[in-house]
């Protein structure tokens, strides 16, 4: 772990928080996110976009199969009741 910066503490465990920590947005002990405005209270932190979200592909995947299944009920529902229709 690198060094703390500036007695920054995370506001879930406690713990000192590195510059490393304080860029990636992402407590190293606990590994919960830390709120940005602690990284404007040192301006020479670079600023990144955070780490993506593990459950953001999950969701995304969630999304998908539950739009490929609408859709194919959707269709199942057009073969059976168009022909009825004409």
């Amino acid at each position: 772990m690198t060094r703390p910066c500036a007695d920054l503490r995370c506001l879930h465990c406690g713990a000192a928080v590195s510059a490393t920590a304080l860029a990636d947005c992402w407590c190293e002990e606990c590994g919960k996110r830390l709120p940005s405005s602690f990284q404007d209270a040192i301006p020479s932190v670079s600023r990144q976009t955070p780490a993506a979200v593990p459950e953001a592909d999950h969701l995304r995947r969630q999304r998908l199969v539950c739009g490929g299944v609408i859709l194919a009920l959707v269709g199942f529902l057009a073969l059976v009741f168009l022909p009825n229709l004409f």
